[in-house]
C-alpha cells in the first residue's frame, strides 16, 4: 500500500503583516473561504482512492487534478485550527501570533480551538482508516496537519520517498519500510 500526501494548492489569500488579535483571528477563518491558485501540475499516479479534508481548497484542488471518483471527505484531515494566543489590541508580527499559537497548541493550551491532545487523536484514526482500506491512496490535506501525520506514518514504520518540504501541490510518497528477515 502507498500513501500519497500533497498540500492543497496555494490559496489566493495576502497576509498581513501584523495583526492585532481580532483582526488574526478574523483572517485565519476568512482564509479557509478563499479559492486556491489554480495550476497546470499533472499527477501521474495510481491511486484507488482520494482522501480530502472538509475544507474547501482540498476539494478545489481536486478538481484541478480532474480527481472526481472515489473521493471521501473527512474532518479527520482538516488543519489544526487556531486563535489569537491572546485578546489584545496592540498589532503584533504575524509570525508572532503563528509561533506562540502553535506553541500554546503544543502545551494543550485551552485558549487553542484543538490541543495537540486531540489533534493526535484525529491522525491516529486517520492512520487506522487507512491501514482498514487498504488501498493506495492520495491523501490532499493542510502543511501543519501534514507535518503530524507525516511524524505518525513514521511511527507506523512508513518511510516517505523524498523529504516533505510541505510546498503547495507537492507530492510524497509513503510506503511501509520492508523489514529484515
Amino acid at each position: 500500500m502507498k500513501i500519497y500526501l500533497m498540500r492543497h494548492l496555494k490559496v489566493d489569500f495576502e497576509w498581513k503583516k501584523k495583526y492585532n488579535s481580532a483582526e488574526f483571528d478574523f483572517d485565519w477563518n476568512a482564509y479557509d473561504f478563499k479559492p486556491i491558485i489554480k495550476s497546470d501540475k499533472k499527477l501521474d499516479l495510481k491511486i484507488d482512492k482520494v482522501f480530502i479534508s472538509e475544507l474547501s481548497r482540498t476539494a478545489e484542488t481536486a478538481k484541478v487534478f480532474a480527481l472526481t471518483q472515489n473521493i471521501e471527505h473527512t474532518a479527520l484531515l482538516d488543519e489544526v485550527p487556531m486563535k489569537s494566543f491572546f485578546d489584545t489590541s496592540f498589532r503584533l508580527p504575524l509570525n508572532i501570533w503563528l509561533v506562540i499559537g502553535r506553541l500554546q497548541w503544543y502545551f494543550n493550551s485551552k485558549r487553542q480551538p484543538e490541543s495537540k491532545t486531540q489533534t493526535m487523536q484525529r491522525v491516529s484514526e486517520f492512520i487506522d482508516k487507512i491501514h482498514s482500506e487498504n488501498k493506495n491512496c492520495l491523501v490532499i490535506g493542510h502543511g501543519f496537519h501534514f507535518h503530524q501525520l507525516k511524524k505518525q506514518l513514521q511511527a507506523h514504520n512508513y518511510k516517505a520517498n523524498k523529504r516533505m518540504n510541505y510546498k503547495n501541490g507537492e507530492v510524497v510518497e509513503f510506503k511501509m519500510k520492508q523489514c529484515a528477515n
